[in-house]
């Protein structure tokens, strides 16, 4: 498990080998993934949690409010002991983020 904070507006666009389970502990985290023409996403607030399913679908996280995102993130990683819980990918055309 990591505890993850930003105030910054954006991650890198990424996805992840196996699922995600995550919880906001303060603030707002938006995940639009890559598929997501309108752009919108989904916004999860503190006390809410989500599962990101990963076989590597791509999203960005955003934070698109005045206070820093606090949030939890339990990583399920197939393979050995060590391997990567992130795989960038590169930034989508449709979105500008």
């Amino acid at each position: 498990m990591s505890r993850l904070a930003f105030a910054c507006q954006t991650t890198r666009q990424d996805g992840h080998p196996g699922p995600v389970l995550v919880t906001i502990k303060s603030g707002a985290l938006t995940v639009v993934y890559a598929d997501d023409r309108s752009c919108q996403g989904t916004t999860y607030e503190a006390g809410q949690s989500f599962v990101d399913f990963g076989n590597v679908n791509v999203h960005t996280a955003l934070n698109r409010g005045a206070v820093p995102v606090d949030f939890w993130a339990t990583y399920l990683v197939p393979g050995d002991p060590g391997a990567a819980s992130r795989i960038d990918a590169p930034a989508s055309e449709g979105c500008g983020f």
